[in-house]
């Protein structure tokens, strides 16, 4: 037994002292760091962009666990309406109404505000993406640096072969995460979102201006339907041109990237 733990130990010792295992694992463990950091600087980004950025932007936490949590918090103006187990529903906690074209209104105000958390929400994810990528990138490079001027110190010839992995290694990472960024477009799809929000927003303000100082509006709130009220059909067609101007889903990938590196060592005779 003692003589099979032996061999065993030293076929382990061989391996573990072989250059190509050794630079394998600091490659793999440069990975993990990549990982890490990544993983910390996305949760800290996160923080930030809830706790800071975002905090007083209106309708940046709304349902439904904001809702459940910060009950009085006065930017989660939605209520939740659960129907069935799964499904859970927003809408504004606004007067009642028996007129059928103040209810479309009300529809229209409530996707109004929905659209403008969403934009917000997609606003902030790559706002944090593009941190965590840009500081992991950053990580990186340093270590890049770093070992650069100890190769450069030494000589290329008698630097220690570590460092020249180190460096190849951090180049690669940095490389990586600084090509996520541009492939995603993450600042620019964060831009995109944030002044949908901001139109969104806009127009939300535009709809709760009308109903409080138009005042076919205030006089029918409580008047059931008829064909008589033009004024309310009018208002309602101009708001579904005002939303519909802004309705879009602005989300951009950069696959210029994408097939230059499809196309990378690819005989152009093939093509």
């Amino acid at each position: 037994m003692n003589e099979l733990l032996n061999k065993i130990l030293t076929l382990l010792r061989d391996i573990f002292t072989k250059p190509i295992v050794l630079h394998s694992l600091l490659a793999l463990s440069l990975i993990g760091i990549a990982y890490g950091v990544n993983v910390y600087s996305y949760n800290y980004g996160a923080d930030q962009a809830e706790f800071k950025i975002t905090k007083f932007l209106k309708y940046a936490a709304i349902f439904p666990d904001s809702l459940k949590q910060n009950a009085s918090d006065y930017r989660s103006i939605l209520r939740v309406r659960n129907v069935g187990k799964d499904i859970t529903y927003a809408e504004l906690s606004l007067p009642l109404t028996a007129n059928c074209k103040i209810k479309r209104i009300y529809e229209q105000l409530t996707d109004t505000v929905l659209k403008a958390h969403n934009h917000l929400i997609v606003a902030s994810e790559f706002m944090v993406q593009s941190f965590a990528c840009t500081a992991t990138a950053a990580v990186f490079f340093i270590f890049a640096g770093l070992s650069l001027t100890f190769i450069t110190k030494a000589g290329i010839e008698q630097a220690n072969p570590f460092f020249v992995t180190l460096f190849i290694c951090s180049i690669a990472i940095g490389s990586f995460f600084t090509g996520l960024t541009n492939i995603f477009k993450h600042d620019e799809n964060a831009r995109d979102n944030l002044a949908l929000y901001l139109k969104y927003i806009n127009a939300e303000q535009y709809i709760r201006s009308e109903l409080t100082t138009n005042k076919s509006l205030i006089h029918m709130i409580n008047v059931p339907c008829d064909s008589t009220m033009k004024a309310l059909d009018k208002t309602i067609a101009t708001l579904d041109t005002k939303l519909e101007s802004i309705n879009e889903i602005s989300l951009g990938f950069n696959t210029d990237v994408a097939k230059a590196l499809s196309n990378l060592g690819v005989d152009e005779s093939l093509k």
